[in-house]
């Protein structure tokens, strides 16, 4: 059975894959870029937007934790347990197919034995931070995509070249058996920040910044 723990390995590894085909794919234009990095991307963006659906659909079973409820003082019966502020009708009994109550939609509660409670809006569950432990291999691959899509991206000279320089006292201190953490963190910040003011080709800057962030996020899960 899959669970909310591999769905959500299995998207991190996703963006991840993602996110160097975009860097690789910055140093073009809509017109000029490769027909089978075009397909790849398109293939990424649908395999993560189809694994960010079924991460956001309900899991039941799986590897999570118990949640803490207040449940004193119970006005219904058995309760069936929604993290978030819940109001509406409560439903109880055993269904088999589709309910509507007051006129609003149906909400197909086959299999449901106890109460259960609508909520009113939307409900947010927080786990806290979740990281996909990412490898030195990968780190530098996108290290070196984006020294490819900063060469391309019509940067003033002296910004490519001071970004370039950057990002090689990081990738130098990245093979470091014992690299200066604080060095190449504040190199690839610096990075980030200069990019986040930088003006080159319609578009590809934009494609920029997010993948110095992501190499920043990176770099303070590896080099601690």
């Amino acid at each position: 059975m899959t669970t909310h723990s591999d769905l959500t390995t299995a998207l991190e590894r996703a963006r991840r894959a993602l996110a160097i085909l975009e860097a690789q794919a910055a140093g073009y234009t809509a017109l000029t870029i490769p027909a089978h990095l075009q397909l790849e991307l398109e293939e990424k963006r649908r395999e993560v937007a189809d694994l960010e659906a079924r991460t956001a659909s309900p899991v039941t079973g799986g590897d999570r934790g118990p949640s803490a409820f207040d449940q004193r003082g119970p006005t219904a019966g058995t309760q069936t347990n929604i993290g978030g502020n819940v109001t509406g009708p409560v439903l109880s009994g055993n269904f088999g197919g589709p309910v509507a109550v007051g006129g609003g939609e149906a909400v197909d509660l086959r299999h449901s034995i106890g109460a259960v409670y609508k909520p009113a809006g939307p409900v947010e569950q927080h786990f806290g931070d979740r990281y996909e432990a990412v490898s030195l291999a990968e780190f530098l691959q996108q290290l070196a995509a984006l020294r490819q899509a900063v060469a391309a991206a019509g940067l003033a000279p002296e910004v490519t070249e001071s970004v370039t320089a950057g990002l090689r006292t990081a990738e130098k201190q990245a093979r470091q058996s014992r690299p200066n953490a604080a060095l190449l963190l504040h190199q690839l910040q610096s990075i980030a920040a200069l990019l986040a003011t930088a003006d080159g080709v319609a578009g590809a800057v934009e494609r920029l910044r997010p993948l110095a962030e992501q190499l920043v996020a990176w770099a303070q899960q590896l080099f601690r």
